[in-house]
């Protein structure tokens, strides 16, 4: 947790971002026709995280990153396996 224990942890942010993507993997392959492409918006932390995730980069280097508000991201997720 964060100083004076408000906020969540990198680590419960980052097992929310897990949920997340595989929760949109799920909608994107049950849909009819199934989607190739989706949407979502967050703050940086958030997308931090989920580019650590993404990558295979360690939790704490996502600290160092820099992303601004209003910027775009893409990420890529194989739903098939």
């Amino acid at each position: 947790r964060r100083a004076g224990g408000e906020g969540e942890s990198g680590r419960e942010v980052l097992e929310r971002c897990v949920q997340a993507v595989e929760t949109l993997s799920q909608v994107a392959a049950a849909s009819s026709p199934p989607q190739d492409s989706m949407l979502a918006v967050s703050h940086s932390t958030y997308l931090r995280i989920l580019l650590t995730l993404v990558s295979d980069t360690p939790l704490a280097e996502s600290v160092l990153w820099k992303i601004n508000n209003g910027s775009v991201n893409v990420v890529d997720v194989n739903i098939e396996g």
